[in-house]
């Protein structure tokens, strides 16, 4: 009987416990999770509470999903101990520990992965490829939510969101979007805009963005962010050249129209789907080489968003 690999979770936030559910359907794997209190709520067999503990696990790959704040220091001490990384988006709040970082990957020849799971939704995948084959004129990017609402059960002002030194806040939580704009539309040279506080929400991070990317290739591409909105909206709107895309990330759909008609593409996904295929892919190529959105490529556009951060605020 073959061994199961070890994968070793580093956070239980929100994030952390879909991982620890969606990881844990793999039989192949055995899924161990690191703590900083023997005193929480206990949510799996196999917990441990050091980082001695850890390196003597030795396991095969490690999930980044504490803070933003502790991501490079966190992929830094495993890839140390040779796992391959997946590391929750954003890649971190600041980039001193990258080179550092990037140097024990080459060494210990370790795959690493930043994770961004709207690559693999499939209307984006569409809409990408629609951009690809037609070029586009512009484009908008749109998400409002109410951050009070994300986490069930949980005090919005004690998370890590509300809290700028933690790396909260809509600019690197919502990077989503920033993410695949550069992804579908290419490289991005700098970014303008505003970054602030607009509401009474109990945070110190900033609420409510408002962006202009300015991309490589001459165009520049509007995007709001902001999670103090009783209505929630996350769209992207373009134009190619002989017509126009509307996709919906809420209602999972994707409207295409020009002179002579109109046609809705939906899609009947679930919101673990896009997480399920993100999995699969790093199970299927971690440990053979590069992978998709390396933290290097990640840190391209993450170091213009920290920029604007640092000047906006």
């Amino acid at each position: 009987m073959q061994k199961k690999k070890k994968i070793l979770i580093t956070g239980l936030g929100s994030i952390g416990q879909r991982y620890l559910r969606l990881f844990g359907e793999h039989p192949d794997f055995e899924i161990f999770a690191l703590r900083t209190s023997r005193k929480a709520v206990r949510l799996t067999k196999n917990e441990i509470y050091t980082w001695e503990d850890a390196e003597r696990l030795r396991p095969w790959a490690v999930l980044i999903t504490n803070p933003t704040s502790m991501h490079l220091e966190t992929a830094l001490k495993c890839a140390n101990f040779g796992a391959h990384l997946f590391i929750e988006k954003p890649l971190g709040m600041t980039l001193k520990m990258l080179p550092a970082l990037q140097k024990v990957i080459k060494r210990k020849k370790l795959s690493a992965y930043v994770a961004y799971n709207l690559r693999f939704h499939p209307g984006l995948i569409d809409l990408k490829k629609e951009v690809e084959k037609r070029g586009f004129w512009n484009a908008q990017v749109h998400y409002s939510s109410w951050l009070p609402e994300w986490r069930t059960g949980t005090d919005y002002s004690r998370s890590y969101s509300a809290s700028r030194k933690m790396g909260g806040g809509v600019l690197l939580d919502l990077s989503h979007e920033a993410d695949y704009v550069n992804w579908i539309f290419g490289p991005v040279r700098k970014i303008i805009g505003v970054a602030s506080k607009v509401s009474k929400l109990k945070i110190d991070s900033e609420d409510s963005v408002d962006m202009i990317f300015c991309l490589e290739n001459g165009a520049a591409i509007p995007l709001h962010l902001d999670f103090c909105s009783y209505n929630t909206e996350r769209s992207i709107k373009v134009m190619t050249k002989d017509c126009f895309f509307h996709l919906d990330l809420v209602s999972n759909t994707l409207t295409r129209r020009d002179n002579h008609r109109e046609s809705v593409r939906s899609y009947k996904i679930d919101r673990d789907f896009t997480y399920k295929k993100q999995i699969e892919y790093f199970l299927a190529h971690a440990g053979k080489g590069k992978m998709l959105n390396s933290p290097g490529e990640a840190a391209n556009l993450l170091s213009k968003l920290l920029v604007f951060r640092k000047k906006s605020l």
